[in-house]
């Protein structure tokens, strides 16, 4: 799967179970939109693969955005995109029951919006994977 190298675990706020957060490197989205870019195909393709040899993980698509911006817009946006993931997975035999969509906005970066390189890495698509 063409994630991040490092997977990282937390727990679930809400189930309080263990969670697989791993960010899908790769997968973007035209600017300002919910349209998935060609470059991110491969990368899904992979995912959807991946999802289907692993029956039993339910899993949340979280989608992120970095800080520049209408704070509202942002969150509406993340969750957009991260629909959009939702239904390419779908479409690419992965169970719907098995996914669900979440926005989290400019919340929970993983780099500083200080720099166009780290609004980039905070402009992102995660799997949490239950």
């Amino acid at each position: 799967m063409s994630t991040t190298d490092q997977a990282a675990a937390s727990t679930d706020t809400e189930t309080g179970a263990e969670a697989s957060r791993q960010v899908l490197e790769g997968v973007t989205f035209h600017l300002g939109s919910d349209r998935l870019t060609r470059q991110s195909l491969a990368t899904l393709n992979d995912v959807a693969r991946r999802l289907r040899q692993q029956p039993d993980a339910e899993v949340e698509i979280a989608g992120y955005t970095d800080s520049v911006g209408d704070p509202a817009f942002n969150l509406d946006l993340s969750l957009r995109r991260a629909q959009a993931v939702v239904r390419y997975l779908t479409r690419h035999g992965v169970p719907a029951e098995r996914l669900t969509a979440k926005g989290y906005g400019a919340k929970s970066p993983i780099a500083p919006n200080t720099t166009r390189e780290g609004r980039k890495k905070n402009r992102r698509v995660e799997l949490h994977i239950h």
